[in-house]
């Protein structure tokens, strides 16, 4: 029998003899009822202690590769060939691209993410230490799948102040980040109903929503979001809508329409799941109030602060009708029992001790003053050819070049300028509804004043060339 001995491996030697005889009989290089060399000519031909290769085969004999007969030896087991399809880690990709891979854009101004500089991480290590070390023993038990309830509590008592939430601390659910809770949601659709969405919408609550097996079809929305004069005469199990800040066209429902899908819900029995994700940043007058708390018994209230603070911390909350809580606290034991402990008891703190309403503060300056800075660029830049939508609020704006370039030629400057921007028929559902328009949606919440200023520059650069035909 061959083995190499590395004596200067961070392996063990008893595990490196295991590892090599294991591989060996699954490789067939072994077979069913072969002999192996006893423990005592294994220790002498590979010069370790014999406790060294005693313990090896007690390994094996304990994981079912062999079998021991008293007096007689160790046998290797039947059956235990494999042909494997393991793939050597030189053939294996870069696990980073599998999680996400960077834009090659100088100017990337994607959706969906906050301003990473200024993630409050200093102010989080200080409470999440001084969090975990106070914490009771018992904390580190299995927990209520609901929540933390002083998370729960902090979160209702800003909720109600700045968003006009009706509900108690027994209505909230955290969860991680809004695709959990998008996830949860099936509990509620039977087989036979279907999903009613927003047109355009995010791709990701398509993503997850194709997991349900639920149908999924489309409303229209307009400069005031939703369009509810068109609600289907078949009603839907769940409608999804952003009303304070509708993704992505940025538009706002007025309380007409508002109290119009309230009364399409309960006459049909069904739910509005209200995606809240970013309405906090609202730059002209304060947060637009939330549609749940117009009628709370029909309104699936979703919020995250993957926005506000950062998508890494994987937390978000459900505020529920009561007549849901039972099932909802079910599904949500049966996907991972409960949020991560020490993450909720840390936010709680963060929240309650002013930290969480300081940083929206600060952010919501530092935005406005990167969505002024955009809209003057643009002004200098094309004058009065651009129309600007959905400007007031959040991290996204919408740039309509219909009156500049076309669309083939955009695309080609945004190439050549290395500006990263998602074209709005990307977000439509079905695709083919808008297809063909000349709109960019443009986040700015993660780039810098100079990526701004820079990056407006050279795709204005970029377009003068392909209009005179310079490109």
């Amino acid at each position: 029998m061959f083995i190499k001995i590395d004596k200067l491996s961070d392996m063990t030697m008893t595990r490196q003899i295991y590892s090599v005889i294991k591989d060996s009989i699954l490789r067939g290089d072994f077979v069913g009822n072969q002999k192996l060399p006893s423990t005592r000519v294994l220790s002498l031909e590979l010069d370790v202690s014999r406790i060294v290769a005693v313990d090896a085969y007690e390994q094996l004999l304990a994981e079912g590769y062999v079998y021991s007969i008293e007096g007689a030896g160790t046998y290797v087991n039947e059956g235990v060939l494999l042909e494997s399809e393991y793939i050597p880690n030189s053939e294996m990709p870069d696990t980073r691209q599998l999680l996400y891979e960077e834009e090659q854009n100088h100017y990337n101004f994607r959706t969906g993410v906050p301003d990473l500089r200024y993630v409050p991480i200093e102010d989080w290590t200080k409470l999440y230490k001084q969090t975990v070390r106070t914490l009771d023993f018992g904390m580190f038990d299995y927990h209520n799948p609901m929540g933390y309830y002083p998370l729960r509590n902090a979160i209702v008592d800003y909720a109600k102040r700045w968003r006009g939430i009706q509900a108690d601390s027994r209505q909230i659910v955290i969860i991680n980040g809004a695709a959990q809770g998008f996830s949860l949601l099936r509990a509620f659709v039977e087989k036979e109903s279907y999903i009613l969405i927003e047109n355009p919408v995010s791709t990701g609550i398509i993503t997850t929503l194709n997991q349900f097996g639920a149908q999924i079809k489309s409303i229209n929305v307009d400069e005031n979001g939703m369009i509810t004069s068109e609600l289907p005469e078949q009603a839907p199990r769940l409608i999804f809508t952003t009303p304070s800040h509708q993704f992505p066209t940025g538009g706002v429902m007025p309380v007409n329409r508002r109290i119009e899908l309230i009364g399409y819900a309960k006459r049909h029995d069904c739910y509005i799941v209200e995606d809240d994700y970013d309405s906090e940043f609202r730059y002209e007058g304060e947060p637009i109030q939330a549609l749940q708390g117009l009628e709370p018994s029909r309104v699936i209230y979703l919020g995250t602060f993957s926005k506000t603070l950062c998508p890494a911390i994987r937390l978000g909350f459900m505020i529920v009708p009561r007549e849901l809580i039972k099932t909802i606290e079910e599904v949500k034991y049966n996907s991972d029992i409960h949020t991560s402990l020490f993450e909720q008891a840390t936010m709680a703190s963060f929240i309650s001790q002013g930290y969480y309403e300081k940083h929206i503060r600060k952010m919501k300056k530092l935005y406005d003053g990167k969505r002024r800075m955009i809209i003057q660029e643009i002004q200098k830049h094309f004058g009065n050819k651009i129309v600007i939508t959905g400007h007031k609020s959040g991290l996204h704006l919408i740039l309509d070049f219909s009156e500049v370039i076309d669309r083939y030629d955009l695309k080609k400057a945004m190439k050549s300028a290395c500006v990263n921007m998602q074209f709005l028929d990307a977000y439509c559902f079905p695709r083919e509804t808008c297809i063909g328009e000349v709109k960019l949606v443009m986040g700015f919440g993660n780039v810098t004043e100079s990526q701004i200023v820079d990056g407006l520059e050279k795709l204005s650069d970029e377009i003068k060339r392909y209009k005179t035909g310079e490109a």
